[in-house]
């Protein structure tokens, strides 16, 4: 029921009407931000949708950019304007874009990253745990190996048991074993090399005098990649 304040105390019932009001607003709100089924307020992380594309790449990089590779999707971070770029393209095919541009890159392959729409703390935590891995990785030795065998058609091919190279300073197959398999591989992205990865299955490796265990040949490997033989 309105009550006429007006008629019981002139300008000051004018007063406590408009007090009143002020009241009631202020409720209203405290009531909206406090409303616990209200959904929470994600962290206020800049990133753009996983469909971004390569071929526009050369004005998202700066000087502190890092291309993360990851076996889902890459994720460009360190933007002239601090957000978050994310690519959905094959590895090879971003590492090809990054070596391009002159970007800088690092694989966390086999990892997979948390990716949009997923909630925002979630994929700046799998950007921060993949920035920490990439920072703590020394691929000094693997680099300087895979230099010292590199040619222009060289190619790694890695297996859940092994990795190996092909078309090498040596002319023979090379073979790399424990935690050399992804240093290899990682190398290989970082240097913008041909890579096949066909873990978690194994590549077939050889037994003296004449056999082979079980796996994938390099052959099928290479054909199932889409590399040159």
């Amino acid at each position: 029921m309105l009550v006429d304040m007006r008629g019981q105390g002139g300008v000051h019932g004018d007063f406590q009407l408009i007090a009143l009001g002020l009241v009631i607003a202020l409720l209203g709100a405290c009531s909206s931000e406090m409303d616990p089924n209200a959904p929470p307020t994600p962290p206020s992380t800049s990133t753009t949708t996983i469909d971004d594309s390569l071929s526009n790449l050369g004005p998202l990089v700066g000087s502190q950019s890092l291309m993360i590779i990851a076996t889902n999707a890459s994720a460009l971070v360190g933007g002239p304007a601090d957000d978050v770029h994310f690519f959905n393209n094959p590895p090879g095919e971003v590492a090809a874009a990054a070596a391009s541009v002159h970007l800088s890159v690092c694989s966390v392959e086999l990892d997979a990253l948390v990716v949009p729409p997923a909630p925002a703390s979630d994929v700046a935590a799998s950007l921060s745990a993949a920035r920490t891995k990439c920072a703590q990785e020394d691929l000094t030795s693997m680099l300087a190996e895979l230099h010292a065998l590199q040619t222009r058609s060289t190619e790694v091919i890695v297996g859940a048991n092994a990795a190996e190279t092909w078309h090498s300073t040596n002319n023979g197959v090379n073979y790399f074993y424990g935690d050399d398999v992804l240093g290899m591989l990682h190398a290989a992205r970082q240097m913008n090399l041909l890579a096949c990865v066909v873990a978690p299955g194994d590549i077939s490796l050889p037994m003296y005098p004449a056999s082979q265990t079980p796996g994938v040949s390099l052959a099928d490997a290479l054909q199932g990649c889409g590399l040159p033989p």
